[in-house]
């Protein structure tokens, strides 16, 4: 029984002693990894500012392909949130909340690991030339929680370790993209309305002469269909494309007007035909001038900005003109691009 007591009471010795020490244990840990990525901020903004990409990059989401999310509030920005479930402990039960985030800078969320803790979590953005310094810091406060502080101790080596991976992972998923600045680049989504078109096809080379050519010859074709019936259009000028090949310079496009709902055309001629254009969800932006330099920025943004937002296009896009874009002068111009798409569900 001495023996049983002596051990009691060296037990009990050894708890006041740890206890002890882990009141002088730090009541908080901070850990931080940085990575040199050779993207622009906005691409790498883009990827962090939500949960759309995190899975892409995220360290632990290889654990437990079982795991269950389920994502509420806005897609992007203050409010986003992501909640897992996984009946592996190293996964577990979690939510992260994206609380603030400034274009192009930071983006910091919460994690609740619930009932196991919270913390915060931190990207920084830094750019430095063409490419973006990123440091990603974990925060926790363990308060008076004693075991939680011996922890602590272990955080630097184990999760610094999946910063470290997270962060080779993000580089990775951001240098698979073009290298296009997209900062201060949006576009606007509208609802596009179905419209009863006529339309003709044009196969073209890219030299500025023939594309004008071109365009003015199919608008003319279609401006005398609608004389000859006595029809006026009833929207823009439209140009749909239908194939853009740089490498052999060949575009093929398709002119189109417009015409009123209940219009029937008793005149028509070869290469000339009736469709409904597309109906539904619809990215636009409108440029002013015809500025080849700037329009070919555009699409590269455009198509950049659509993959990082997880929009797919439907149908081919298209460029709407207030006036006929093959005699309007060049700096009178004004150009509507519409991208007919669909967005992908978050997983």
């Amino acid at each position: 029984m001495k023996v049983l007591t002596r051990l009691l009471g060296a037990l009990i010795f050894i708890v006041i002693i740890l206890a002890g020490i882990g009141f002088f244990l730090p009541s908080s840990v901070t850990v931080t990894r940085s990575a040199a990525i050779d993207a622009p901020p906005a691409t790498v903004y883009e990827l962090v500012n939500g949960f759309r990409h995190f899975n892409k990059f995220s360290p632990w989401a290889e654990i437990d392909p079982a795991t269950r999310y389920e994502f509420r509030g806005p897609e992007r920005g203050e409010g986003a949130v992501m909640e897992w479930r996984s009946s592996n402990p190293d996964v577990g039960h979690g939510i992260q909340t994206v609380v603030s985030a400034e274009p192009y800078a930071h983006v910091e969320t919460s994690l609740d690991f619930v009932g196991k803790g919270t913390a915060m979590t931190r990207f920084d953005l830094q750019q430095s030339g063409d490419s973006t310094a990123v440091t990603w810091s974990f925060d926790m406060d363990f308060g008076n929680n004693l075991v939680a502080r011996y922890m602590g101790l272990l955080m630097e080596e184990y999760v610094g370790a999946d910063y470290e991976k997270g962060l080779a992972r993000l580089k990775k998923l951001a240098e698979s993209f073009p290298k296009v600045d997209i900062a201060g680049f949006e576009l606007e989504e509208t609802t596009i309305e179905p419209a009863k078109l006529l339309l003709t096809t044009k196969r073209t080379t890219m030299t500025p002469e023939e594309m004008v050519a071109s365009m003015s010859a199919a608008f003319v074709a279609l401006d005398t269909i609608l004389t000859l019936n006595e029809v006026e259009a009833s929207d823009r000028y439209r140009v749909i494309t239908e194939q853009w090949n740089e490498e052999e310079q060949v575009w093929i496009f398709d002119a189109a007007r417009a015409l009123p709902a209940d219009t029937f055309l008793t005149v028509m001629a070869d290469g000339i035909r009736q469709e409904t254009g597309y109906a539904g969800t619809a990215l636009t932006t409108t440029l002013q001038g015809a500025d080849w330099e700037q329009s070919a920025s555009t699409y590269e943004k455009a198509a950049l900005y659509m993959s990082l937002r997880g929009w797919q296009t439907m149908a081919d896009s298209w460029e709407s003109y207030p006036s006929n874009p093959a005699s309007t002068p060049p700096a009178e111009l004004v150009t509507t691009i519409t991208w007919p798409v669909s967005k992908k569900p978050l997983q």
